[in-house]
């Protein structure tokens, strides 16, 4: 396991453990509210609210950014494995037309772009 994976591990960790707490508190608070009818557990609640949908906006944005870094890292595996199959072709297509300047020039072109 890398770095990168151990670093995200934490995060998930950490978030799903806050997650659990601020439910925790807002079950809490609206007990009190349910038994005591006071505004400071409603504020609480709001409060706790708004809380839990940052984190749970953190998280989706967190999620989504690593379904992208994903998605490239795909997408490169493909496009590399695309250049080394034209760049095959292109080399016994290139083997077969007669030496002269054009062909030596598409195949230094070959050479430096794929």
């Amino acid at each position: 396991m890398n770095a990168i994976e151990k670093i995200e591990n934490y995060k998930k960790k950490v978030i799903e453990s806050e997650t659990k707490k601020l439910k925790d508190a807002y079950t809490e608070a609206k007990a009190c509210y349910n038994d005591t009818g006071y505004d400071r557990y409603y504020n609480k609640m709001e409060k706790i609210e708004k809380e839990l949908d940052e984190l749970e906006g953190y998280a989706s944005r967190d999620q989504a950014i690593s379904d992208a870094i994903n998605e490239k890292t795909k997408l490169k595996a493909e496009i590399d494995k695309i250049k080394k199959d034209l760049s095959n072709k292109l080399f016994y297509l290139i083997a077969d037309l007669p030496d002269c300047a054009e062909a030596r020039n598409l195949k230094e072109y070959i050479e430096n772009n794929l």
